[in-house]
């Protein structure tokens, strides 16, 4: 940590969350976004907010009408976050590492049959989790979001413009 902190001070604005850059009359505000809730997610909020409803347009990951689309179609299309065909994950990994992967999802209530199939980004994603950060987000709700989503669906709700920088699955294409 000491030296990435050291690497980050040697950098023109190397510190901090949020950047902004003007030219003229026009602002561009950047947010570096965290997916999951935590402690300062609030006070985030409540920085963003302002500059984000007064923006153009906002741009995100995935908007909130494209998440709640990528949702729906990872519940209806298990090929976006299953191997349905071919190797699975106990097959590419050594059984040391395949024993420890499934003893690490099953504490996150993964069962190994599915955690075998599962494509190696959602595990990642699963096992970079917390249990209670894990909890917390299947529990729903406001609280379970991170400040990107939050902002998303402020926006949306407020009727500001959002844009996704892509389509969803193009991320989801390019880690398979």
């Amino acid at each position: 940590l000491s030296t990435l902190k050291a690497d980050a001070a040697q950098l023109a604005y190397g510190e901090g969350l949020l950047w902004q850059a003007r030219k003229g009359a026009q602002t561009l505000t950047v947010f570096g976004t965290y997916h999951l809730p935590h402690e300062q997610t609030e006070a985030h909020m409540s920085a963003l907010l302002p500059h984000a409803m007064e923006a153009d347009v906002s741009y995100f990951e995935m908007n909130a009408d494209d998440t709640k689309q990528a949702e729906t179609e990872m519940m209806s299309n298990p090929d976006l976050m299953f191997y349905n065909t071919g190797a699975t994950l106990p097959d590419l990994l050594s059984p040391d590492d395949w024993k420890h992967v499934a003893k690490e999802m099953s504490q996150r209530n993964f069962p190994s049959f599915m955690t075998a199939k599962m494509k190696p980004i959602f595990v990642m994603s699963m096992m970079g989790m917390t249990s209670c950060t894990l909890k917390a987000m299947q529990a729903g709700g406001e609280a379970s979001k991170g400040i990107d989503a939050r902002l998303a669906d402020a926006l949306s709700a407020a009727e500001r413009p959002t844009q996704s920088i892509e389509h969803y699955t193009a991320a989801l294409k390019a880690l398979d």
